[in-house]
C-alpha cells in the first residue's frame, strides 16, 4: 500500500497543471478522439466530414498556445532535418534536391522569405545539435513562432501533397498542422519545468508558422559524402552567385 501511494503519488507529479488539464480537455471530448477521423498525417478533405473533431483538435491546440511559457520556446532552437525521416520515400532524395525542393518548391521558401503555412522542426534548448534526433543536413529556422511542441512524433499534418483547393482554403491563414487525436499529453510541453520532467533531451517535434530560415546545417562528420559536396557546392557556386542579395549561410557542427 505504501509502494502504491508513493507510485500515484509520483506521477501526479510528473504531471504538470497544463498537461492535467489537457488530460481532461482530451477526455471531455473521448467519443471525438477514439472516433472515426482522417489518418495520421493527413490533412482534411472539403467539405469536411469530421468537422467536430476537427474543431476540437483546433481547441487542443488554442489550448496550448493560450499556455504555453513562450518566452522559454524562443530560446529554443529549430531544425527542420532534410531526409530525416528513415524508410520514408523522402529519405531517397539527394540534399541537393531535397534543398531544391523548399528553394523552388509551390510555394517556393527561398531564405528570409516569412512561411505562414506551419511546419515541423526538431528543437534543441541553448543550441545544444546532438543525440538522437540529429540529422545530417537541416535549415536552421531563424524567425518563428511556435505553435505545439512536444517530446514525440506528434503526426501532424503533412504539407507535402496538399490540394491546390486546400491550399487555397487556407490560404490566408497558411496551412496549419494538428496533432494526431490520441496524443498522450504527458508528452506534450508547455514549459521548461515539464521538458526537465520528461526524459528527453530534445523535442521530437516543435511546429512553428509565420518563420523565415537563411542557413543550411551540415555534420562535420559527413563532409566527406559525394551527396554533401554536392550540396555544398550548389550553395556556394549556384545559389549564392545567382541570389547575391538572398545568400545560404552553412554552419557546420
Amino acid at each position: 500500500m505504501k509502494m502504491l501511494r508513493k507510485v500515484i503519488r509520483d506521477l501526479i507529479l510528473e504531471t504538470s497543471k497544463d498537461q492535467a488539464e489537457l488530460k481532461q480537455l482530451q477526455q471531455d471530448n473521448i467519443e471525438l478522439v477514439v472516433g472515426p477521423y482522417y489518418s495520421r498525417g493527413k490533412r482534411i478533405s472539403l467539405p469536411d466530414e469530421y468537422k467536430k473533431t476537427t474543431d476540437y483538435l483546433r481547441s487542443f491546440k488554442r489550448f496550448w498556445n493560450e499556455k504555453a511559457d513562450h518566452n522559454y520556446f524562443n530560446s529554443i532552437t529549430c531544425v527542420h532535418w532534410i531526409n530525416y525521416i528513415a524508410n520514408h520515400k523522402s529519405s531517397n532524395r539527394a540534399y541537393k534536391e531535397s534543398l531544391k525542393r523548399i528553394l523552388q518548391g509551390n510555394p517556393p521558401i527561398p531564405p528570409n522569405k516569412i512561411s505562414k503555412n506551419e511546419f515541423s522542426t526538431i528543437g534543441y534548448e541553448s543550441g545544444k545539435i546532438s543525440g538522437k534526433g540529429t540529422g545530417i543536413v537541416g535549415l536552421k529556422i531563424k524567425n518563428r513562432r511556435v505553435t505545439f511542441a512536444a517530446v514525440v512524433d506528434s503526426w501532424t499534418e503533412y504539407n507535402h501533397g496538399t490540394s491546390a483547393k486546400l491550399k487555397d482554403y487556407y490560404k490566408s491563414s497558411g496551412l496549419p498542422k494538428r496533432p494526431f487525436l490520441q496524443i498522450n499529453p504527458d508528452n506534450v510541453i508547455f514549459d521548461k519545468e515539464d521538458f526537465n520532467k520528461s526524459s528527453m533531451n530534445y523535442f521530437k517535434e516543435i511546429i512553428i508558422d509565420n518563420w523565415t530560415w537563411d542557413t543550411v546545417m551540415i555534420d562535420n562528420g559527413w563532409l566527406w559524402h559525394p551527396g554533401i559536396k554536392e550540396l555544398i557546392d550548389y550553395i556556394e557556386n549556384n545559389w549564392n552567385k545567382s541570389n547575391t542579395d538572398n545568400i545560404i549561410n552553412i554552419e557546420y557542427f
